[in-house]
């Protein structure tokens, strides 16, 4: 029986409303500067464009690596099974690597507006679309075998969506309480609470009696090949 993740259902959705706030203020300070044509004074002083893009990128840089930081350590601090279980570097990236696409986001945006007066606006209207497709991600689509690889990668160019994505595979394995979370060894081997994953518990220290009738016991429990075969392969990891 898969249990309910509070996480899973609405954590992409407080994390994008964290991330917004920066995002916010990233495009809204690059906009004022080339309102007041600051940029354009630098440049007529000897300002290279590279080193001013630099700088904003270095800068933002530093408070996203601090952002990040402080989401994953005070959920910890509050005891969240999400964050106790998983590996510390994973989530960390999940949401640095977020947050520095959203940064980048921001940077692409910032070319097209002109006055600093409507990127609130924009700011919340990008939050909205993002909400809305961040539920259709949460219902499989398109991060799914029987829909085209073109269409994944589309829809993976707007950086919610990957969150999303993110953030509910890491939920499906601290759902329960007895899995154990992603660690850094086993990040490219998951095992949910789906239909596909028969059993979500990792033993490393087992005698070989008891691993014989978990096998047996898992015959007879799932007859499908498939799930024997993912239950062999993690066994053996």
């Amino acid at each position: 029986m898969e249990l309910f993740s509070a996480l899973d259902t609405v954590g992409p959705t407080l994390f994008l409303a964290t991330a917004m706030f920066g995002f916010v203020f990233q495009m809204t300070s690059l906009i004022t500067e080339k309102e007041l044509k600051l940029q354009q004074a630098m440049t007529m002083m000897g300002l290279y464009d590279s080193a001013y893009w630099f700088s904003w990128l270095t800068w933002e840089g530093i408070i996203t690596l601090l952002s990040s930081l402080f989401i994953v350590l005070f959920r910890m601090m509050f005891q969240f099974d999400f964050f106790l279980k998983n590996n510390f570097l994973v989530l960390f990236l999940v949401f640095f690597l977020f947050q520095l696409n959203m940064l980048g986001f921001a940077f692409m945006l910032s070319a097209f507006i002109s006055k600093s007066s409507p990127s609130t606006t924009v700011g919340f209207s990008i939050f909205i679309v993002g909400f809305m497709t961040q539920l259709v991600t949460a219902f499989g689509f398109p991060y799914s075998d029987s829909i085209s690889r073109t269409y994944r990668i589309l829809w993976s160019l707007f950086p919610p969506n990957l969150l999303a994505k993110a953030l509910q595979i890491l939920a499906g394995v601290t759902s329960n309480p007895l899995d154990i979370g992603v660690n850094w060894s086993r990040r490219t081997k998951v095992c949910t609470n789906d239909d596909d994953c028969a059993i979500t518990i990792v033993c490393k220290h087992i005698d070989p009696q008891t691993q014989n009738i978990y096998d047996r016991l898992l015959v007879l429990w799932t007859p499908k090949p498939k799930k024997n075969m993912i239950f062999e392969e993690i066994s053996k990891n």
